[in-house]
């Protein structure tokens, strides 16, 4: 950490490989994600959506994509909903997401009811 700080003082570049991010992630208790880049999505406990915070820490729990949470995180309503609510958001934009996903294109010449 001493070698990070003078190097920043020095104004050179500070950066740290993944493995270490992980490591120090692990040590924060956050995501390695949160300390690689500057958009991290939600899960911020300065979060202006408490709740929402939850959420999408329960959705990464269970393993939902990532891009129905990059979904939930862009909304902005007028006040923080329930936990339950906006878990049940980022369920149905992942379910959205998966019926997108799963539309079979139709072969040259053959109807629906022929594929």
């Amino acid at each position: 950490m001493a070698n990070l700080r003078s190097r920043e003082k020095a104004g050179g570049e500070v950066t740290i490989t993944l493995d270490a991010a992980v490591k120090m992630a692990r040590v924060l208790g956050v995501h390695a994600e949160q300390l690689a880049t500057d958009d991290y999505i939600g899960g911020e406990r300065g979060d202006q959506y408490p709740e929402r915070y939850w959420a999408i820490e329960a959705a990464r729990f269970v393993g939902l994509p990532e891009a129905a949470m990059r979904l939930v995180a862009n909304e902005h309503p007028a006040r923080d909903l329930s936990r339950q609510t906006w878990f049940k958001r980022i369920e149905a934009a992942a379910q959205e997401l998966a019926d997108r996903n799963s539309v079979v294109p139709l072969l040259p010449g053959k109807t629906a009811e022929q594929a």
